[in-house]
């Protein structure tokens, strides 16, 4: 279960939490030899009340600035049983020695996107042609978990917090994919509740981030 990202056209990053979720392994790759170039270990913050964190976050790489970009949450215990804190920590890196610049949680309800087991064949983040970076996320209410497309402007660190590129949610965000041109393909869960992981109702949106409107 791990999260990636790429530092260049040859250089590979993995990252996840080590075996008792409470800290976080990371691992740089030359995937030309498939060798390690280095590796190591984050101390990162586990929230009062909490336990552990996510099995594995979500990484991504912003080149405009040479700044890396981790995604967790605290939990209470690793399974299906855990609470989760309802607010996402957004760690901010230098790549080349991976020290942490800053560790901050942002300032509103919201769990980022993801899954246990890494992630997959999905993506959770992009950057438009202006540089900006939309994170999927989402907010439980009630028995619903909504989602919600995040932006963070070019050279901050934290996501606006009067911002949500994901009009009307009536379910969670699986993957977000840019289109271009302000437009993006996204691939929904409606929660609707009782309803059993079975019979969940996936459908695909086209979502004009110019007009704040899903189709």
């Amino acid at each position: 279960s791990y999260a990636h990202t790429w530092l260049d056209d040859n250089t590979l990053l993995i990252a996840s939490a080590d075996g008792e979720n409470k800290k976080v392994i990371w691992t740089k790759l030359d995937v030309r030899s498939m060798t390690i170039i280095d590796e190591g270990t984050l101390e990162v913050t586990i929230d009062p009340g909490f336990e552990t964190i996510t099995t594995s976050g979500v990484l991504t790489y912003r080149k405009s600035d040479n700044k890396l970009f981790y995604f967790y949450h605290s939990k209470t215990v690793v399974g299906k049983k855990s609470t989760s804190d309802k607010r996402f920590h957004v760690v901010v890196l230098n790549p080349s020695d991976m020290s942490i610049i800053s560790n901050e949680k942002v300032p509103f309800d919201a769990e980022e996107g993801g899954s246990a087991y890494g992630e997959l064949m999905q993506n959770f983040c992009f950057y438009d042609e202006s540089g900006n970076m939309y994170f999927a996320a989402f907010e439980v209410e009630g028995d619903i978990e909504k989602g919600k497309l995040l932006r963070m402007q070019p050279g901050k660190t934290m996501f606006d917090t009067d911002y949500n590129g994901y009009p009307d949610a009536d379910g969670k965000l699986l993957t977000v994919q840019y289109l271009g041109n302000g437009k993006v393909l996204t691939y929904g869960r409606n929660d609707a509740k009782g309803t059993s992981i079975d019979s969940y109702a996936h459908y695909y949106s086209i979502v004009d981030l110019n007009k704040n409107t899903r189709t």
